[in-house]
């Protein structure tokens, strides 16, 4: 079993950083992270994110920074790290696992997951209005 990883949310870079154990579990992390940003959260890669991967040979620690620059992207860090009981914050910290479980896949298609419709629909307003 892939032991967990160690996530931070660090409101001053906006960014979060994790350091998992292998670099399995960190290209399992990246590809559902990229998922969540993309999909869920309507973000461009490299416009209104970036994915840093780095190594710690020594330690045997891999590391995945996320940065978030646009201002889309730090409206999306600041609903993400203001709530964090919800299922994005869920996902980022158990996405490095193999078999993910899927209740905790975010997914607006899903009955039950009017939240991320929701704020899709305000985020957009919010756009719109200025």
């Amino acid at each position: 079993m892939t032991s967990p990883c160690l996530i931070n949310f660090d409101p001053e870079a906006l960014s979060i950083q994790a350091r998992y154990d292998d670099e399995v579990a960190r290209f399992r992390a990246k590809k559902r992270w990229e998922t969540l940003f993309t999909e869920i959260y309507l973000l461009e890669p490299k416009t209104d994110f970036r994915i840093t991967l780095f190594s710690d040979e020594d330690r045997l620690f891999f590391y995945m920074v996320c940065h978030f620059v646009s201002q889309v992207g730090k409206y999306v860090f600041y609903r993400i790290t203001s709530d964090q009981n919800n299922a994005a914050v869920r996902t980022l910290k158990v996405s490095h696992y193999a078999s993910f479980p899927q209740e905790l896949e975010v997914n607006c298609s899903r009955p039950g997951t009017g939240y991320q419709k929701n704020f899709l629909l305000r985020l957009l307003k919010y756009f719109q209005a200025g």
